[in-house]
């Protein structure tokens, strides 16, 4: 990631520091749905890229309205009981911190998800990155402390998504592996967070 998203990752270091060269207030910026470039906003500002998403939510500048925030939902990768949604990504803009961003958008996220028959939100918390406070400072509830060691793959110089190199009718996940020349790396596990969205 060093190598390959240092800026990035730089922006990140600055933010655990408060250190952001932008400093939003959530309040002064729209949500919006759906927003444009989402997949180029994630590619750019979220370590682990974009992905599939079924609605998202975004906080835009009202002057430029450019995307300075934004939050994905999707169904969930795992098997949960029905009606479960799932934060895919949250992320801001690089060297940029937003204050109340999380809160205002998981509230027009909470709005969309009940009015869509969604009855709980769950979202992972990466242990590599996270700690988990925001979702405690939001209502959410830790379900479980660590989902278990989870893994990528790498060439050596660049780090893939697990899910690249699923299993093939004949050919284990392994073997699909070795034929890329790929090996697992490591993380720290998830955090698994959830929210009722019933009363």
């Amino acid at each position: 990631d060093w190598d390959n998203k240092r800026e990035l990752v730089q922006s990140m270091i600055n933010s655990r520091l408060g250190k952001s060269v932008d400093v939003y207030d959530a309040r002064k910026l729209l949500v919006i749905e759906d927003p444009e470039l989402t997949k180029q906003f994630l590619e750019l500002n979220h370590i682990s890229g974009s992905c599939r998403s079924v609605k998202s939510f975004g906080l835009v500048d009202k002057e430029t309205k450019e995307l300075i925030c934004l939050l994905t939902l999707r169904k969930p990768l795992h098997k949960q009981e029905p009606n479960v949604i799932e934060i895919a990504r949250f992320c801001s803009k690089q060297q940029s911190n937003v204050r109340g961003g999380f809160s205002r958008l998981l509230s027009a996220s909470v709005r969309w998800s009940a009015s869509n028959d969604y009855t709980k939100m769950i979202s992972y918390c990466d242990l590599n990155t996270g700690t988990g406070k925001v979702y405690e400072t939001t209502g959410f509830k830790l379900l479980k402390e660590n989902t278990g060691v989870n893994y990528w793959y790498t060439n050596g110089f660049v780090r893939y998504n697990r899910f690249k190199f699923r299993a093939q009718p004949g050919k284990t996940e392994k073997e699909v592996a070795e034929e890329n020349g790929v090996h697992k790396v490591y993380g720290c596990g998830n955090a698994l967070y959830g929210l009722n969205l019933t009363r």
